[in-house]
């Protein structure tokens, strides 16, 4: 009897452990395939970046996107509206989630799966071509610099403040500064730019939380000493070794806050910074500097804005690509960038038009550039029927 007692607890143990192994390979297919049984396509947004991705309460309404707006993101809701709305479609009655990203960080998100897709002012690059897929072009913009009136500039040389503010993470810092540098710009300042582009520039592409938390402190630390204030960035420094940088206005060397050329997380951040008189230049999208300083009460006419772009840059929605199969990918990943692509192809066409109409929409009256226009008439060659 005792025996038979101690087989049927053996058997007892052996099935329950049965039991816990086939409980964690459940688990560690869902871990290898995040939110595979998920009917959710996560789309990354930035709520900064006026007049092509924006917060906006007058979209909370919205079944798709909710809560956003702009050029670029009432382009991917019609189409996501049109994809999730298509009973004969694969992604029909799935659920689109605006997910808010930062402009540092949005591709690291896109690369690590916690968005399926990123919609906003995205460049392409042949450098983003490797990682990412792309959808069709929807967008020419380029880069150029706003820079505070000549009455606002140092008249001291121990005036240290921030010379050049930017975007991380964004062609602005790399596209934007060479072009700024081989046309000469900025006058005084032409050999910061020089010096900087010259500094050596770290493998690692962004910074870490415990980084993040530090940096943070430090500046509330000097909000509360009263160190911040007019005429002081509260951006970052854009690169930690800028102490061999000589600057014309600052002679005795950047021994206290950021040096010459700082970044920021939003563009906000940066032109609040420029109209205050705590950054000199401020790098980016001509058309989101545009928005930016005419929407700021502080800029007040006290900036000037660089007309003409110094760059090409063509927008796009970026989808996930991975260099595994299998590896950390939804399994419909590469069916929602080529269905996406597909619909997007339609509405592109005379009889939705969506660039023109969607342009018209946001830009109100501003009428498109010549070249513009002819960018958003290349799509319109399929024939009506």
């Amino acid at each position: 009897m005792r025996s038979l007692k101690m087989y049927l607890y053996r058997i007892s143990c052996f099935l329950l452990f049965l039991l816990f192994v086939s409980s964690c390979k459940v688990q560690a297919a869902e871990d290898w395939l995040p939110r595979a049984y998920e009917k959710t396509i996560v789309v990354g947004l930035r709520d900064d970046s006026r007049p092509f991705s924006y917060a906006s309460s007058a979209k909370s309404g919205e079944d798709v996107l909710k809560g956003y707006g702009g050029y670029m993101v009432e382009i991917c809701r019609r189409v996501l509206s049109t994809m999730v709305n298509d009973f004969d479609g694969p992604f029909a009655g799935y659920k689109v989630i605006p997910r808010p990203v930062k402009a540092t960080e949005r591709f690291s998100d896109l690369k690590s799966a916690r968005i399926d897709i990123l919609c906003g002012p995205n460049s392409i690059t042949m450098e983003r071509l490797k990682d990412f897929n792309v959808s069709l072009p929807l967008f020419l913009s380029g880069i150029t610099y706003v820079r505070v009136k000549d009455h606002m500039l140092p008249r001291t040389k121990s005036d240290c403040r921030a010379i050049i503010g930017l975007l991380a993470n964004t062609t602005a810092q790399t596209d934007g500064l060479r072009e700024i540098s081989e046309r000469g710009l900025l006058s005084i300042y032409d050999s910061v730019v020089e010096q900087f582009l010259a500094l050596p520039v770290s493998d690692d592409s962004g910074i870490s939380s415990v980084e993040t938390i530090q940096r943070l402190g430090v500046r509330i630390k000097k909000y509360v000493e009263g160190d911040i204030g007019s005429g002081q960035s509260s951006g970052d420094n854009a690169v930690e070794n800028q102490s061999s940088i000589k600057v014309p206005s600052c002679t005795d060397g950047y021994k206290t806050g950021p040096g010459p050329v700082v970044v920021y997380e939003t563009h906000k951040e940066g032109i609040e910074d420029l109209c205050n008189g705590g950054v000199l230049f401020y790098v980016g999208d001509i058309d989101i500097l545009r928005s930016r300083i005419n929407s700021n009460r502080n800029c007040d006419d006290k900036q000037d804005l660089h007309h003409e772009t110094l760059t090409s840059e063509a927008y796009a929605v970026y989808f996930f690509r991975s260099d595994r199969i299998g590896y950390r990918a939804r399994p419909q990943q590469s069916l929602l960038f080529t269905e996406f692509n597909n619909e997007l192809m339609q509405k592109l066409q005379r009889i939705e038009g969506i660039l023109d109409y969607e342009f018209s929409r946001e830009f109100r009256d501003t009428p498109p550039s010549e070249e513009l226009s002819r960018f958003f008439a290349a799509y319109q060659f399929i024939k009506d029927q």
